[in-house]
């Protein structure tokens, strides 16, 4: 089965934490670095702090993979001239070409 998508996450958290009669602070991105300080200062009992453990670990290991991925698109975008960082516009449209043949990023054939 599958789980929630990052989107569903970033809503379930919220709503959780209300039905356990905890309402997240309003300027708190409970997923940002002021959320997680905040998130960490909660103590619930039982199975609601169980909940709670398994939200915010689930939440590291996440942050953990992006960083991971982000740190080897920066590592070979120093040394592979045709891939870019994720944010250049050009680097985005190399890699959409590249892609729809296949990953080769040589020019498209002409007639």
């Amino acid at each position: 089965m599958k789980g929630p998508s990052p989107s569903e996450r970033s809503t379930i958290l919220p709503a959780w934490l209300l039905r356990q009669g905890v309402p997240a602070p309003r300027a708190t991105d409970l997923f940002g670095r002021a959320g997680q300080p905040w998130l960490a200062t909660l103590t619930l009992p039982g199975y609601a702090g169980q909940g709670l453990a398994g939200h915010r670990h689930w939440l590291a290991a996440l942050t953990h993979d992006v960083e991971a991925v982000t740190a080897e698109v920066e590592r070979v975008a120093t040394i592979d001239p045709i891939v870019r960082r994720p944010d250049d516009p050009a680097g985005l449209a190399v890699a959409a070409v590249g892609a729809g043949r296949g990953g080769d990023s040589s020019p498209a054939p002409t007639r």
